[in-house]
């Protein structure tokens, strides 16, 4: 017996509306090397790519970059929950608004 999956259940704010409540911020829109994230202590750095926006609007695309942090700490500096629950594999989650978060990269 195990686990079958893992999510994080959706709430009823819509992506856009997260999004338009940015001054400023990362949308991240891909995410490489999860698998990476330490189970025990939740620490992670992955690769990523998005937009970053201003005042709720798209102000230009970013690749290459690193976000780094705790998930255990991350989870507790969710500002917002989107409404749009995606599986990838046995992980689920909706978009998250989180306050703040390491970047680094150009």
């Amino acid at each position: 017996m195990g686990t079958s999956n893992y999510f994080i259940e959706p709430r009823e704010s819509s992506l856009l509306s997260l999004i338009r409540g940015l001054s400023q911020g990362l949308v991240v829109e891909e995410v490489m090397g999860l698998h990476t994230v330490d189970p025990i202590s939740g620490d992670f750095s992955l690769g990523c790519s998005g937009t970053w926006m201003e005042k709720g609007e798209k102000a230009y695309p970013v690749k290459s970059i690193a976000i780094a942090g705790n998930l255990f700490q991350l989870f507790k500096r969710l500002a917002g929950v989107g409404d749009d629950l995606r599986f990838f594999g046995k992980v689920g989650s909706p978009s998250l608004l989180i306050d703040s978060l390491e970047i680094s990269g150009n």
